[in-house]
């Protein structure tokens, strides 16, 4: 399938009138959604205003009558929620086990009591 002059006008189209780009391959035929996807790319037509959805103009409601859905029903800023990280926890190793940096500080202080053997040795 080639992308014909026809093509990607009916492609623009669907596209500015809301559709999503699987809705755009099934009637375009012969194209999945990826190439709309990609095509739509290329051709620039990725930023689309939410007033455009087909789903608004079937509404019965006027956009002008629908409540605000950003703001409480006060008309006060909605304050974002805090996500509090779960404390962390020693370790999910039995305890028998030990970590690399247990095993690092044993390392580090065996090393420090072969230095002062030595030391003490070369002393005498």
């Amino acid at each position: 399938m080639s992308w014909t002059d026809e093509r990607v006008e009916q492609l623009k189209t669907l596209w500015s009138e809301g559709h999503s780009a699987s809705h755009i391959a099934k009637t375009l035929g012969s194209v999945t959604r990826n190439a709309v996807i990609g095509k739509i790319h290329r051709l620039g037509l990725s930023n689309r205003t939410p007033s455009a959805s087909p789903k608004q103009a079937e509404s019965s409601t006027p956009s002008s009558e629908q409540p605000d859905q950003t703001t409480k029903a006060t008309n006060t800023p909605v304050e974002p929620e805090t996500v509090n990280a779960p404390e962390p926890t020693k370790s999910s190793k039995p305890s028998g086990i030990p970590s690399n940096m247990d095993r690092i500080k044993k390392a580090a202080k065996q090393q420090l009591a072969e230095k002062k053997h030595e030391k003490l040795a070369s002393s005498q």
